[in-house]
């Protein structure tokens, strides 16, 4: 490997997860940066965690049933970061036409849609339910069938920067359960930890406890929230959501009883 340009280090991070040893080589900036500059980074741990889920559930005989041309979990209310949002709002940006206005398009009528059946303002901000209240308003959402605007001939068209709790949601139950997600049986695969959870909580939503926000909603929350988090050390920004998943517990059994935001 090369040296890293200025400005750039390069160190091993050793974990250990779920009685696993991980050792991953990282090259991250050293001075500060925003959040969301290190998105790759976290993407990075959140595959190695995905990886040592994966590792166990197949020494457990299961197999991943995931795969390109199934997208019924595309249609779930997925939770994204704040710094995950912005990161949306500029990839639509950077798309050539015609591209570009037919996401926007999608956005608009998820929006819409969600909107007619009472349901954008409770997933914007869930605070005033509690937890089966709000399973019944994410299996309402998943009814309504709105497909990730991201979503095209049912395959991820941004999968390389598809959201981190995108990559943490994996099945190894048969597809076809996967249709209805307030029935029995959806088995997803259990991992050590995510990542999504302390990158989350490293830019807050001003006025709110949760810390996502529904993809659909990435776009009008980006543009109406102006993206001033405070910069700081790269090494610092990494060290906090490493932190975050060490303090984690596996809480979330392989049988799914039940919906839950995901994330």
């Amino acid at each position: 490997m090369s040296d890293p340009a200025p400005g750039w280090v390069t160190g091993n991070l050793s974990l250990d997860i779920d009685g696993r040893s991980l050792s991953l080589e990282m090259t991250i900036p050293e001075g500060p940066v925003s959040p969301r500059t290190m998105l790759p980074a976290f993407r990075f741990l959140t595959e190695a965690l995905v990886h040592v889920g994966v590792d166990v559930a197949q020494d457990d005989g299961l197999q991943i049933t995931c795969q390109a041309g199934c997208g019924a979990c595309c249609r779930q209310a997925v939770p994204i970061s704040t710094i995950e949002a912005w990161e949306l709002r500029d990839l639509v940006e950077r798309m050539p036409e015609p591209k570009r206005t037919e996401v926007k398009a999608r956005f608009a009528k998820a929006r819409e849609t969600a909107t007619a059946a009472g349901l954008w303002d409770v997933l914007l901000e869930p605070e005033h339910l509690d937890n089966k209240e709000l399973e019944a308003k994410v299996v309402a959402y998943f009814g309504l069938g709105i497909a990730c605007p991201f979503l095209e001939n049912e395959s991820c068209s941004i999968h390389p920067e598809r959201p981190i709790s995108c990559r943490e949601y994996l099945v190894s139950s048969p597809k076809e359960r996967c249709a209805d997600l307030d029935a029995k049986g959806i088995m997803r695969i259990t991992l050590p930890a995510k990542a999504s959870l302390p990158v989350g909580r490293l830019v807050p939503i001003p006025g709110r406890r949760a810390s996502w926000i529904p993809l659909i909603a990435a776009l009008d929350w980006a543009d109406s929230h102006a993206e001033n988090a405070p910069h700081r050390p790269g090494p610092a920004l990494l060290r906090e959501v490493v932190e975050g998943v060490l303090r984690q517990e596996v809480r979330e059994p392989r049988k799914q009883d039940g919906p839950e935001p995901r994330g």
